[in-house]
């Protein structure tokens, strides 16, 4: 059974999740054991909602990484 993260790389439309989830450092947790559940918009969804807000992805990564 596919992981969160292989399950999201493959899908091809969660590369600004798969870029937080690295900023993060939660890779190796979201691959381990779970149950895990993920609830996160698709690329155009971050797009609509964080860049047209005024932010940068690079800015919302920002809190991830602190």
């Amino acid at each position: 059974m596919a992981d969160i993260v292989d399950t999201a790389v493959k899908a091809g439309s969660f590369s600004t999740l798969i870029a937080a989830v690295k900023a993060a450092g939660l890779v190796d947790t979201l691959k381990g054991d779970g149950p895990f559940t993920l609830f996160a918009p698709t690329d155009e969804g971050y797009t609509n909602n964080v860049v047209n807000q005024g932010q940068t992805t690079s800015i919302a990564y920002s809190s991830l990484s602190d």
